[in-house]
């Protein structure tokens, strides 16, 4: 929990930094992402899970006050003593901010398609698939050539396949909050 809010609260000071920037309007069309942060399990895990981390790699279209994102997810957590769980999946989001805003408020939505990976202390490993909702809200601040945000995700992941104490039909999915570098192109 520690280390969450120290995640946390060093994004907050990244983006109080952007009110110290000289920005320039976005006129941004095409962003290329990185985004790494920390990822909070959802609900139907076990008491026993920890935090663990989050990373993306996205393509955005910001060129119209509705565009797309389109990209790769992943995150990793631990079920203490027992099993890793690690998910890479593909997600695809309609995408909604203004266009020339130099500091750029905005929101997306849209569905993931993610495998899983269960492996307990045993040495076993399980794979499977699972297919979700995600929903996400975010900043960006643009500099020249290049941009810097931070981005709260909620996503769902659901699976029709029991691993470790995970029954059948639970949810992998969580909240992930992360730090965004990109560069406009």
């Amino acid at each position: 929990m520690i280390s969450n809010t120290k995640a946390v609260m060093s994004a907050f000071v990244i983006l109080a930094a952007f009110c110290l920037l000289p920005v320039t309007p976005a006129a941004a069309e095409n962003l290329l992402s990185l985004q790494v942060g920390t990822y909070s399990p959802g609900s139907d895990y076990p008491d026993n899970k920890d935090n663990g981390g989050d990373f993306g790699i996205f393509y955005t279209n910001t060129n119209r006050r509705v565009g797309f994102e389109f990209g790769v997810h992943g995150y990793k957590t631990k079920l203490t003593g027992e099993s890793d769980i690690g998910v890479v999946g593909t997600e695809l989001l309609i995408t909604f901010q203004d266009p020339m805003a130099s500091i750029q408020p905005y929101a997306g939505i849209g569905v993931g398609y993610y495998a899983v990976e269960v492996e307990n202390t045993s040495g076993l490993q399980q794979r499977h698939n699972g297919k979700g909702i995600v929903g996400e809200v975010g900043v960006r601040g643009y500099m020249e050539g290049l941009f810097i945000g931070f981005q709260v995700k909620g996503f769902t992941n659901d699976s029709n396949e029991a691993a470790g104490r995970m029954p059948k039909g639970s949810d992998y999915g969580g909240v992930s909050a992360s730090i965004i570098l990109g560069l406009i192109f």
